[in-house]
Formats: structure tokens, C-alpha cells, sequence
């Protein structure tokens, strides 16, 4: 991917210039899924209506430079998450830890976790299911 961007300088009494910057990514990285905003809900496989109080985190294994972006889930476990790029989402819930893929459409899920068998965050990281509304 190429980024150009011109940018013209101009001070009082003196003549303009146009200064190009251009922006290379290496070989073999790729663009964003998605820049938009992943909207749904967290909730607990075969628990009906019980909310869900999580922090989810997207990442990149791929883009350093994005740094993370981070949600809290409210009292419906409804979550929204700004997408830049990025492309792996970690689920802390009551002392488990989920990690995946991060959706890539810019679309309404639902992510399900499952809680029957505990492994605490410092152990291995649990899966979850992702459900397109």
C-alpha cells in the first residue's frame, strides 16, 4: 500500500513549495480488513439473558504502529470496538482469557464464551464463537 501526501509551505514575502512525503508499507504486509466499528454483544454460551461484564482488546500481529484499542462491555454485554486494522480480539471475563481471529466484516456479532471449564488468565487462552447478526 502507498500513501502520498503533498504538503505546501508558504510563509509571508516568500514563494511556495510543495514538499511530497510518501509512505511505503514493506513487502508481504497487508491492508486492513476493516476501518469502521464492530458493534455486538458478549454472552455466555447456553446462558440465556445473563449479562456479561468483559474487557475485549483488538490487536495486531501485524500493524505495531496501531497500538490497541479496548472496550468494556456494558451491563447487556453490548460492546462497540473502532477497527483499524487490526486483527486479533482478547476477552477478559471473571479471571478467563479468550483470543481469536477479530472479525473482519463491519457487521453486528454476537461472540460467545464459554465458562464451564476455568482457566484462570494466566494460564492458556480459551477460544470463542463469533455469530453474524
Amino acid at each position: 500500500m502507498r500513501t502520498l501526501a503533498i504538503v505546501v509551505v508558504a510563509a509571508c514575502g516568500s514563494r511556495s513549495h510543495a514538499t511530497v512525503i510518501e509512505n511505503v508499507e514493506p513487502a508481504g504486509s497487508r491492508a486492513p480488513p476493516c476501518v469502521g466499528r464492530l458493534t455486538g454483544r458478549l454472552v455466555i454460551t447456553g446462558v440465556a439473558n445473563e449479562p456479561v461484564l468483559a474487557t475485549l482488546v483488538a490487536s495486531s500481529q501485524h500493524h505495531d504502529e496501531l497500538g490497541t484499542e479496548v472496550s468494556i462491555t456494558d451491563g447487556d454485554g453490548a460492546f462497540s470496538l473502532r477497527q483499524l486494522g487490526h486483527d486479533t480480539l482478547t476477552i477478559y471475563h471473571d479471571d478467563l482469557l479468550y483470543t481469536g481471529p477479530l472479525p473482519s466484516e463491519c457487521k453486528r456479532v454476537t461472540i460467545e464464551i464459554d465458562t464451564s471449564s476455568k482457566v484462570p488468565v494466566s494460564g492458556a487462552a480459551r477460544p470463542f464463537r463469533v455469530r453474524h447478526d
